[in-house]
């Protein structure tokens, strides 16, 4: 599978210090960018309330590097599109092993 896209992930944010009440204090988030491959699959209208609004669905394959975790992944950015995960990060296998994960995620306008 070739993946033609790239897409954006931010990291968590790391605990650099503790102020001193004992609170942390995180570091910057740092960034990603990974290849991907990203298809448009639908395109809704919202509720009657939230006439104006559009909801936009794609589903994102991409290949992690390793040491990064699937589970921490909340949002990607593709196209200067900042796209949320909607539901888990999904691993696909091949062979018996990890070839990419998979998922859908959501984006609203308006």
């Amino acid at each position: 599978m070739l993946f033609h896209d790239r897409v954006s992930i931010e990291g968590e944010a790391e605990i650099i210090d503790y102020d001193p009440y004992g609170l942390p204090i995180y570091g910057p988030a740092t960034s990603q960018v990974i290849p991907a491959h990203v298809d448009a699959t639908t395109t809704s209208d919202g509720s009657q309330e939230q006439a104006n609004q559009v909801i936009s669905r794609y589903r994102v394959l991409l290949r992690l590097p390793a040491g990064l975790e699937a589970d921490g992944i909340k949002e990607v950015t593709w196209k200067g599109k900042t796209l949320t995960v909607d539901g888990t990060v999904q691993p696909q296998m091949l062979r018996g092993r990890i070839n990419h994960h998979e998922f859908v995620t959501e984006r609203v306008t308006g």
